[in-house]
């Protein structure tokens, strides 16, 4: 998908590697009907992102996440980040809904 955008999904830049917005899409673009599913897809293509810099998720500094519906996922999008994302890191995370979508399911 990024391909057909021409989008990259992660730039290094000095010491640093900044990576895209990353959505649960599956690598045909499609998306999967859960919200499991999908926050696992995401994270899945941060790892292949650190990973293709020779880093893991130890190394992130601070990660926003955005959400639409946070209140009604959360405890869902915090089980599957706290597999993927080991404790006490990234040290700034932080989610936010968008100001337009607060309340949409």
């Amino acid at each position: 998908m990024a391909d057909r955008i021409q989008l990259s999904l992660g730039v290094l830049s000095g010491n640093h590697v900044f990576l895209t917005g990353m959505t649960g899409s599956r690598p045909d673009g499609t998306m999967p009907a859960g919200l499991h599913i999908q926050f696992r897809q995401a994270f899945g293509k941060i790892g292949a992102v650190l990973q293709e810099a020779g880093l893991d998720f130890i190394s992130i500094m601070e990660m926003t996440s955005y959400h639409i519906g946070l209140r009604d996922h959360f405890e869902r999008f915090c089980t599957v980040r706290a597999e993927c994302v080991p404790d006490a890191v990234p040290r700034g995370m932080a989610q936010r809904a968008h100001p337009r979508c607060r309340g949409s399911g």
